[in-house]
């Protein structure tokens, strides 16, 4: 973290905006770690950093990288903080070398992985074929509300389906793959309503045209391989393309 006397500086220099003195955010360098030390300030000029906003309760639809744009972690005897992928600003990386970083707050390896993972999907996220979404826009606005129910449980959903678009006479025909934590996974109440919501999120892609909803399950984290990761693709349906108008 940005100490408090550097951010004051580059307040006071224009560097960054006045509003995180205002709101109290903290600011997190993300620059990675070699970028960051580099010995030469015109090979790299900046340093990058990322606003955080501290929030009563975590939303679990925001929890776990599921939001492309927003997420929400916890940070172990800090609390609960609040990003957005647009809240990313560049300072000169010269203004660090009279400063020690701000070691209060610090994120454990779970949560710092789980970090870089929602910045790399900003640009590494793989998009569904448009055939795809035409023909389940008209009810992602629903299936959003049935898993948004299970948010703090569920931590991804995957699609086994076509990656390529159809022709209108063949369907799409779709498995679904929601993963728990390992430890949550086990608690068999919440295992069951997380069944529950991916069963009713199967049961509205099946009244789309065209679409199939072939299977689907709940599976522990650890229980989806690797090799299987390469034939499936994430489903980022809190950041669907287009939604419907209807309700």
């Amino acid at each position: 973290m940005l100490p408090d006397a550097l951010v004051i500086e580059l307040v006071a220099v224009g560097a960054l905006p006045e509003i995180i003195i205002q709101e109290q955010l903290r600011c997190m360098v993300i620059t990675q770690d070699c970028d960051l030390v580099h010995h030469n300030f015109e090979a790299e000029p900046w340093c990058e950093v990322l606003l955080l906003r501290s929030i009563e309760q975590a939303d679990g639809n925001f929890m776990w990288a599921k939001s492309g744009r927003m997420l929400h972690m916890s940070v172990p005897t800090v609390g609960e903080y609040e990003c957005s992928i647009h809240d990313r600003l560049r300072i000169p990386r010269s203004h660090l070398v009279k400063y020690a970083p701000d070691t209060s707050m610090t994120l454990d390896t779970r949560t710092l992985n789980l970090l870089r993972q929602w910045l790399a999907r900003r640009y590494a996220r793989v998009a569904l074929p448009d055939e795809f979404n035409r023909r389940v826009g008209s009810v992602q606005k629903k299936v959003m509300k049935a898993l948004e129910k299970v948010g703090e449980d569920l931590e991804e959903v995957y699609l086994n389906t076509q990656f390529q678009e159809l022709p209108a006479d063949e369907e799409y025909l779709i498995t679904l793959i929601g993963t728990m934590q390992d430890e949550t996974y086990e608690d068999t109440v919440k295992q069951g309503a997380v069944d529950a919501a991916l069963a009713r999120a199967a049961a509205l892609l099946e009244t789309c045209p065209g679409v199939k909803a072939f299977d689907y399950e709940v599976r522990a984290r650890k229980d989806v391989s690797l090799s299987e990761i390469d034939h499936l693709r994430r489903w980022d349906y809190l950041d669907p393309v287009s939604l419907s108008t209807e309700d």
